[in-house]
């Protein structure tokens, strides 16, 4: 029981002091943190930019036929729900047929953007993220300067709120 009042505290403590937060992939790093007794709250209600950077393909036998607005029914049957996200980033880059057909062979296709949100939150970015070549994939160059201006904007926005030298 120690262990997971330690780990909850640690993981409010972080939050708390994160400029950002997110993940990519849903079951295996997402939805397994989330289960932590106080993390789906601690992340609820951090200070942080809360970004969700979308998977660009299913993955079999995990996310089958799964669109964006599954991935954050999935999220918020964990505690989660999707206007607790400032953000959720969708790709639009192409995948090539050669590439979709390999991914097609193994089960997998790609991630519908099919959510609309009801309310403010999430707003949803649509961007070219991904890396060229045979595997589906974020590509760090592509994907920083999007997540470095979400969290820019917000600092923006909370500095324009508090005013002048308040922040």
């Amino acid at each position: 029981m120690a262990a997971r009042s330690s780990a909850r505290r640690r993981s409010r403590a972080a939050a708390s002091r994160s400029d950002a937060s997110g993940s990519i992939r849903l079951y295996t790093s997402v939805l397994a943190t989330l289960v932590v007794a106080g993390v789906a709250e601690a992340v609820r209600v951090s200070p942080a930019v809360r970004v969700l950077v979308c998977n660009a393909m299913t993955e079999a036998g995990e996310t089958d036929g799964y669109g964006v607005a599954e991935h954050l029914r999935a999220l918020e049957s964990h505690g989660l729900p999707p206007d607790a996200l400032d953000y959720v980033v969708v790709s639009t880059s192409a995948i090539p047929e050669r590439v979709r057909a390999r991914y097609r062979a193994e089960g997998a296709s790609p991630v519908d953007a099919d959510f609309v949100p009801s309310g403010p939150r999430p707003r949803i970015v649509r961007a070219d993220v991904l890396e060229s070549g045979p595997v589906v994939r974020h590509d760090p160059e592509r994907l920083g300067p999007v997540l470095k201006d979400l969290i820019a904007g917000r600092a923006t926005a909370l500095a324009r709120a508090a005013g002048p030298g308040r922040m």
